[in-house]
């Protein structure tokens, strides 16, 4: 529905003060009146001026605000007859401004009315009054009061001079300006625009206008709902323009559209437009409505039938997508209320209450703004097609109230007696219709299943849809309700009996059948991955929550709770293998989830257990050991790298970053940095990568023992014979980053075009803090993989694009001995780490700590190769300075 923006109501400020000056103020008129306007004692004229500047001696803000722009009687009824000429006489004038026959909205008034006549004018209900009864030719107008070069403008200024002379200047919305700093100007150069939805808006009316009037009224919403969506983004905006006027409504622009104003304001305008066979007047009210998530200002319109009947009609609100869909809030009966409680809808599932604001209550009263919500006969009416002749009513009621037209009886005189034998036969063939259809009476399903949340449906009679002569009604309200013509809306679970009943007394019945809703568990925010290494027995580590689904939005209780952490379950893996695992889940001891006991848990049916849930098993790449020089040699450290395929863990700085607060997340949000850079989203892997240190002195050299504790990972450590393997963390980061060669993911060429590294740090490293992301510059492609330099390891994302070049990397023979490096000048070192890590590979487990991804290169004898010398990948060595104090 149409949410009002709070500016938008700042209240009318209305004191039309008297002129303290005189003499000499009847020359700041600069042009002479046009022509006399009649119908007042007191007569009008109506000139446009270009510059009053200097023209005030009195002067009133008239600060319209969009829920001022109510619905008044039209052509000035109800006004004093002096209020009613100004009116007039200004309304003539907007229409020439609106036909683009005048740019100047300063409109000038010569009167000759006293001071105290002057004091006497009801300014601001002339002003309301216009802008109800000129929906389509104030399309440029700006009723907001807004800040133009720095001070703060109302939407009409009225100045007036003890010449009797009164000036009205209505400001110009910014679409409509001549220029930012031209308030008072209309740019002509939008005439074209303007002419063509002025006759979109006739076509309408003319393509309906042998329709009853109710079929005008329907086809009249349903063209603006064809027309045009509800524009959420000028709902939020910051400007008074054309997504409140009827102008975006007619434009035959697809990406035009409006706010509850302009459907208000549209349907005004074309009910304006037309001549309709009975008595039927629209009208546009304000106030306030209120859906049950939060009371919001709203614009909808009242049409009054019959001189004594009034709908309510919300065109924002029959539009797709919305509470009223269709028309269930357009000519209903259905609301419950009055003026001042207010009038509710409810369809069973939902409820909107209209409450009428302060000024639409005072000008219309009790008497219009009053809701026909009962069995009225004034809807009828208008299915009626009239002759408005003015000599006879051919609409009577009949006492079972069905509308009928009567034949006049001087027609019957004037029949000869053929055309009586004629008419008499017709009657007898539509008698023999009639008993013929009664023996019919009947519904074409003896029985309807439906589940408690299905939409609302209709049901008739066969051979009476739509008809006024069948009655509806439901043994059971608690189960279904039934409106008059059929329409059931399902209540809650259990069995009802609908019943049609004719105005002749014919009957039948279905039964209706209402099934619980049936819940079901949703795990798409619930994740289980853990490191294969780190898995203790089968239990899987969880993130996220689980998500009760299916709870209809009017039956949740702020205080009930329909999602559930991930620290109240427990997971549990069906086996430890690498790769994707099926978790089988269960509520913690103590937990327990049910629906809460009151009336509406019997419509809901509770899930039978737990789902399963896929999870992910990671498994650790053990790369070559980093040679990092340091400036304190004689510290003895040594250096370990580990490449996990995946992300298992959420460091504890990103623990609060809801977008970052799962391993999953971490994941999507590298993937999708990729995807901002050009990457196909297929061709995008990730990994985290570690880099660990530790004190070599403590490690017993040449013994079996001490080459096994290399590769343990920290728990692993004997606190005996050497120390634990600490992560590296910004203080111990080797200084200037590190180089690093990563193997080529699987499926990857080997001749891509780009390749774009994604770095996310988890830690407060250099200017950097956790979750941002760097992309390393200078990548290489070598034989032994992807090269490239970083400022810290943890999360990291390869991309690759999908084009490929007609180069390839040089490929290392398999026969060639060498052993390749990262860096010139770094060989031995590298070469006596080769022959360590080749005993290290011996003592692998199960975590797959020594399998590298495949390559993508389709030579057989190459993915042996890569195979054969991974373990001597190597890292360009970089000096470092260890960081033991503050950040760098």
């Amino acid at each position: 529905m149409g949410e009002w923006k709070n500016r938008f109501r700042r209240g009318m400020i209305m004191a039309l003060t008297c002129a303290v000056a005189g003499g000499g103020t009847a020359s700041a008129v600069s042009s002479m009146p046009r022509g006399e306007i009649p119908g007042s004692e007191e007569v009008l004229v109506g000139v446009s001026l270009e510059d009053m500047e200097d023209a005030v001696q009195g002067e009133s803000a008239v600060s319209q605000v969009r829920s001022e722009a109510v619905a008044y009687a039209a052509d000035g009824k109800g006004l004093k007859s002096s209020d009613a000429a100004i009116y007039n006489a200004l309304k003539l004038s907007i229409e020439e401004i609106a036909r683009g026959e005048e740019t100047s909205t300063q409109i000038a008034l010569k009167t000759r009315m006293s001071s105290s006549k002057l004091a006497q004018v009801d300014v601001n209900t002339i002003v309301t009054y216009l802008l109800n009864d000129c929906p389509f030719d104030l399309y440029w107008h700006d009723k907001t009061k807004t800040m133009e070069n720095g001070k703060e403008t109302d939407g009409v200024y009225c100045k007036y001079f003890d010449d009797g002379t009164i000036v009205f200047s209505f400001k110009v919305s910014a679409p409509y300006r001549v220029s930012d700093g031209e308030l008072y100007k209309m740019n002509s150069a939008y005439k074209g625009t303007v002419d063509a939805a002025r006759q979109k808006a006739q076509s309408i009316v003319d393509t309906n206008r042998d329709c009853t009037d109710y079929d005008k009224l329907l086809n009249y919403r349903n063209a603006i709902c064809d027309l045009v969506t509800y524009d959420y983004a000028a709902q939020g905006g910051a400007l008074y323009g054309n997504s409140y006027q009827v102008i975006n409504v007619f434009d035959d622009d697809m990406y035009s559209n409006v706010v509850c104003e302009g459907y208000a304001k549209a349907f005004q305008y074309l009910c304006d437009l037309t001549d309709f066979d009975n008595d039927v007047e629209c009208h546009t009210v304000t106030g306030v409505t209120d859906a049950g998530n939060g009371a919001g200002e709203h614009m909808w319109n009242i049409v009054r039938v019959g001189g004594d009947e009034s709908y309510l009609v919300d065109v924002t609100n029959c539009d797709a997508g919305t509470i009223g869909e269709g028309t269930a809030l357009f000519m209903t009966d259905e609301l419950a209320g009055s003026v001042d409680s207010g009038y509710t809808y409810n369809n069973g599932w939902s409820s909107i209450t209209y409450q009428y604001g302060g000024e639409s209550r005072e000008v219309y009263g009790a008497q219009i703004l009053s809701l026909a919500n009962d069995d009225n006969s004034g809807e009828a009416l208008l299915h009626v097609k009239g002759d408005n002749s003015g000599t006879q009513d051919p609409v009577q009621e009949d006492s079972d109230g069905i509308m009928r037209v009567d034949v006049p009886e001087d027609e019957e005189d004037e029949k000869t007696p053929e055309q009586s034998r004629e008419k008499e036969t017709e009657k007898k063939e539509e008698t023999d219709d009639k008993e013929e259809s009664d023996s019919g009476f009947k519904f074409g399903v003896p029985e309807l299943e439906k589940v408690y949340g299905d939409d609302s449906f209709t049901e008739t009679v066969l051979g009476y849809e739509g008809s006024n002569k069948v009655k509806y009604t439901s043994s059971d309200t608690t189960v279904a309700a039934v409106t008059k013509r059929g329409k059931v809306t399902i209540q809650g679970a259990g069995t009802a009996v609908i019943t049609a009943e004719s105005t002749s007394g014919d009957k039948a019945s279905y039964t209706l059948k209402v099934s619980p809703k049936k819940l079901e568990w949703d795990t798409s925010d619930l994740h289980a991955v853990d490191r294969a290494d780190r898995i203790n027995g089968r239990e899987a580590t969880l993130y996220g929550e689980i998500k009760l689904e299916g709870i209809l939005p009017h039956d949740k209780d702020r205080d009930s709770q329909f999602s559930f952490d991930s620290k109240y379950l427990t997971g549990t893996y069906s086996e430890i293998v690498p790769g994707r695992q099926t978790v089988t889940l269960n509520w913690k001891e103590g937990k327990e989830v049910r629906l809460a006991r009151s009336e509406k848990a019997g419509n809901y049916e509770m899930p039978e257990s737990l789902p399963e849930l896929t999870g992910r098993i990671t498994s650790i790449t053990r790369l070559a050991d980093p040679q990092i020089e340091t400036s304190e040699p004689e510290d003895g450290l040594k250096y370990k790298l580990e490449m996990e395929d995946g992300i298992s863990g959420v460091p504890d700085t990103l623990l609060k970053d809801r977008d970052l607060n799962t391993p999953p997340k971490i994941e999507a949000a590298l993937q999708e940095d990729l995807v901002q850079e050009g990457i196909p989203k297929e061709n995008v892997v990730v990994y985290d990568v570690a880099l660990y240190w530790q004190d070599r002195a403590s490690v017993p050299a040449e013994t079996e023992e001490g080459l096994n504790r290399e590769d343990a990972d920290v728990e692993d450590v004997s606190e005996e014979n050497a120390s634990e393997w600490v992560k590296v963390t910004d203080e111990t980061f080797p200084e200037g980053g590190l180089t690093i060669t990563l193997p080529y993911p699987g499926g990857m060429p080997r001749n891509v075009k780009d390749i774009v590294i994604s770095h996310m740090f988890v830690e407060d490293m250099y200017t950097s803090s956790p979750g941002e992301i760097e992309h390393p510059a200078d990548i290489e492609e070598t034989v032994d993989g992807i090269k490239f330099t970083v400022n810290g390891l943890s999360p990291i994302a390869i991309g690759w694009s999908a084009e490929t070049t007609d180069t390839t990397p040089p490929i290392q023979n398999a026969g060639d001995d060498k052993t390749p490096t990262g860096d010139s000048g770094q060989q031995g070192t590298q070469g006596g780490q080769n022959g360590q890590n080749d005993r290290n590979t011996n003592n692998q487990t199960n975590t797959n700590v020594s399998r590298s991804p495949v390559t993508g290169d389709t030579m057989q004898i190459l993915i042996y190769v890569v195979l054969a010398v991974l373990c001597g990948l190597t890292i360009k060595g970089i000096q470092a300075v260890r960081r033991t104090g503050k950040k760098h």
